[in-house]
């Protein structure tokens, strides 16, 4: 167990008062002072430049780090402590890669000893606190992540591709130009999504400069597109998540300047927390699938 000590270390670094730490750890204020004192004389150090603004040393900091990196691990423990002997997985998704993945019955048939899978969505700034605290096993993310925090498998290289409503005033047409896109109305995927990042970056490397465009943003796939017709906008989506809707005539792909968009989707996990063998194996049959339909 992670030593008292630091866990008050770290609540006092969050309340930023020891009245509120003692409150929240159900101790003495003077018992939240001793734990500091505790701690400043067994490493030899002090912790704070000032204690008043809890300000931490070049010690004090690295300390912390430490603790963090403990308190992180004690709950990976519990977490996987607590799971039954037989396999469960859980796994996360941004809502992008969500959309345009199959099934979670596609990892139970690649995977023969059938496990039980949870599949989680989150927010792309939720997902590596949940990957951390062991809340999930594993994400999946088309997005950037720290290397130097998460190991990580190249899952697919997904197409994106631009769609608008084939009865609306664009679909008589197979190609969008520069200036049509340039005025249209777009529907977006949230700004901190690796889609929207990866579509900017895919328009400015062909200096394809948006006006004042009448735009909407979500985060939700579905929504947008839902919105499509209503709006009668252009969308940038990944094809696998609007592959149906091409196919069934709801919704119609664009050329646009022969701009080819592609996506990576990775497999992350966090370094150093370990796998157990039922993980490794799912990893490594990820590994080898190239493409999610791809069995």
């Amino acid at each position: 167990m992670i030593d008292t000590k630091l866990i008050t270390f770290l609540t006092l670094l969050e309340e930023k008062n020891y009245s509120k730490t003692a409150a929240r750890l159900y101790i003495t204020q003077p018992a939240v002072t001793h734990h500091i004192k505790s701690l400043e004389k067994e490493y030899d150090i002090a912790l704070f430049k000032n204690s008043k603004t809890f300000e931490l040393t070049k010690a004090g900091t690295m300390l912390l780090e430490y603790a963090k990196s403990l308190k992180l691990q004690e709950e990976f423990l519990l977490a996987n402590m607590k799971k039954q002997d037989s396999f469960v997985c859980n796994l996360g998704f941004t809502p992008m890669v969500k959309s345009m993945i199959p099934p979670i019955e596609y990892l139970r048939q690649i995977f023969y000893e059938t496990p039980s899978f949870n599949a989680y969505t989150y927010a792309y700034e939720e997902i590596f606190e949940k990957l951390d605290s062991g809340k999930i096993d594993f994400a999946f993310v088309d997005n950037s992540f720290d290397s130097q925090a998460f190991e990580s498998a190249l899952v697919t290289s997904e197409k994106v591709v631009l769609v608008g409503d084939p009865k609306g005033q664009y679909g008589s047409k197979d190609r969008i130009t520069r200036e049509q896109l340039s005025v249209a109305t777009l529907i977006w995927p949230d700004e901190n999504s690796g889609l929207y990042k990866c579509i900017q970056n895919a328009l400015k490397s062909k200096n394809i400069k948006l006006k004042n465009n009448y735009s909407v943003s979500s985060n939700d796939p579905d929504l947008m597109r839902r919105l499509v017709p209503l709006t009668d906008g252009l969308a940038f989506m990944y094809y696998d998540t609007v592959k149906e809707d091409i196919e069934a005539g709801r919704l119609k792909k664009f050329d646009i300047l022969n701009v080819q968009i592609t996506q990576n989707i990775y497999i992350i996990y966090p370094k150093n927390l370990g796998l157990d063998d039922n993980q490794k194996k799912l990893l490594e049959i990820i590994q080898k699938t190239s493409r999610w339909n791809n069995g």
